[in-house]
């Protein structure tokens, strides 16, 4: 994933015993979109296409 006119966004679930932590990259400009999100179990879902 290149680098250019995107956003990092770390967040945290509070969960009963322990923290799950994810990352989600979004882009930049409005509207924005999920381009990809790491999930705490190593599962990634990457945004494939924008269509109108």
């Amino acid at each position: 994933m290149g680098r250019g006119g995107r956003l990092r966004l770390d967040y945290s679930i509070h969960k009963a015993g322990h923290i799950e932590e994810y990352t989600v990259y979004a882009t930049r400009d409005t509207p924005r979109y999920m381009l990809r999100e790491d999930m705490p179990n190593g599962l990634v879902a990457e945004l494939i296409r924008v269509e109108p």
